[in-house]
């Protein structure tokens, strides 16, 4: 194992350790504090690669993912943006994600380093999970049991919602499925934080999450259960396994608030009128948009029902995307996205880029840095090749 590589993978997750922990903070400071951290973990990396002559990583998907934030500073050079401070803090939110994802294809080339990575985060996204379950039926809404937030009565963890909660979780628990069926002796351990972190979601009651991470399962560990090659290696029996615990462990979590929350006989609501409003900022602004960041800003004077309370995200990740930076900026967060879906059909255990991104279509996902974070990271040792486990 590569010692400066396995540096970088574990600064990369003391620092994804941090944002999750911090994901409650409503001011940018805390965002901004991991975010430096990333660049100081980059300098650094940055002289180590200068001295030896290396260049850390050669992936084409660098460039899509670096010019997010240069799409930003394009606004502010252009002066599109209506609110300066928003899309500059978001440029800096988005050069902390193209400097994590330099930084993880540069880790995870060494394919040790790699599934060392992906084991660690499957520790973070365990705890993680166990700590939101035991918070919701006993902290009456605080987070960390002691922090009332204005934003949500319901936190998960540190997490302010459900639907927040569930996306982080989407991007960790195919890592933990694809462990557990894997021909290793301690392979049937990770049966465990597959079915806490299920159950955790089926805690929380997000409808969207609860399907996405029921299609991961079903994405994972369904093909462990026909292939006939790894059966003949024990990953039948420990899928098998693993199924059970899940569906004993979402039974004690409870199944009922979930149920009820899908008889709401209108489960869009609001969200179609976000997406309505947002139809209308993108046709003002098709090409620049109003600058990144800035949803909420101009969502009043294109609204078509009048909110009880301010709206602060479309909803829907993509069309917020679209009006913040117009359809060409879009398109390029397409690109991750459809890249990693892509990638996910070779390296199952990547299933979660696909299945938050298709959370993003009801939800904000994205906005939550450490997610974002998380997101770049799985991409990145999908992208690295070395990082897979061999068919």
């Amino acid at each position: 194992m590569s010692r400066p590589r396995a540096a970088a993978a574990i600064c990369l997750w003391l620092i994804l350790c941090y944002a999750v922990a911090m994901a409650w903070v409503p001011d940018p400071w805390a965002e901004l504090i991991a975010q430096a951290a990333v660049f100081a973990v980059i300098i650094v990396a940055a002289l180590g690669w200068f001295v030896r002559g290396t260049w850390p990583a050669r992936s084409w998907m660098l460039a899509p993912i670096a010019l997010a934030p240069v799409w930003g500073l394009l606004q502010l050079a252009l002066g599109t943006t209506v609110n300066r401070y928003r899309t500059e803090i978001a440029v800096l939110a988005a050069a902390g994600v193209a400097c994590a994802f330099l930084l993880g294809l540069y880790a995870f080339h060494d394919r040790r380093v790699s599934h060392f990575f992906r084991v660690l985060a499957i520790m973070l996204g365990t705890a993680l999970a166990a700590l939101a379950i035991v918070q919701l039926f006993t902290s009456d809404g605080r987070v960390y049991w002691s922090i009332r937030s204005l934003y949500s009565d319901q936190p998960m963890g540190p997490f302010l919602n459900r639907d927040n909660y569930s996306g982080f979780v989407e991007l960790i628990l195919p890592l933990a499925l694809w462990e557990a069926v894997r021909s290793t002796r301690s392979a049937w351990l990770f049966g465990i934080p597959c079915a806490i972190m299920y159950g955790s979601v089926i805690a929380g009651a997000s409808r969207a999450g609860s399907i996405l991470v029921s299609l991961e399962v079903l994405a994972v560990l369904v093909p462990a259960l026909l292939s006939r090659r790894r059966a003949s290696y024990g990953a039948l029996p420990r899928a098998l396994a693993a199924i059970v615990l899940i569906v004993v462990f979402a039974s004690l979590a409870g199944w009922e608030e979930l149920i009820g929350r899908f008889d709401d006989k209108d489960p869009y609501g609001n969200r179609r009128e976000y997406v309505e409003s947002s139809a209308l900022m993108v046709k003002d602004r098709p090409l620049l948009g109003s600058g990144l960041a800035t949803w909420s800003i101009v969502y009043p004077r294109y609204a078509v029902i009048d909110m009880t309370k301010a709206s602060f995200h479309a909803h829907n990740d993509w069309m917020e995307w679209a009006c913040d930076g117009g359809l060409p900026f879009l398109c390029l967060m397409l690109i991750p996205a459809l890249r990693g879906a892509w990638l996910s059909l070779r390296y199952p255990w990547g299933f979660g880029i696909l299945a938050v991104s298709l959370h993003a279509l009801v939800d904000f996902p994205f906005r939550v840095w450490p997610t974002l974070l998380c997101f770049v990271l799985v991409l990145a040792a999908m992208e690295a090749r070395g990082a897979a486990e061999p068919d």
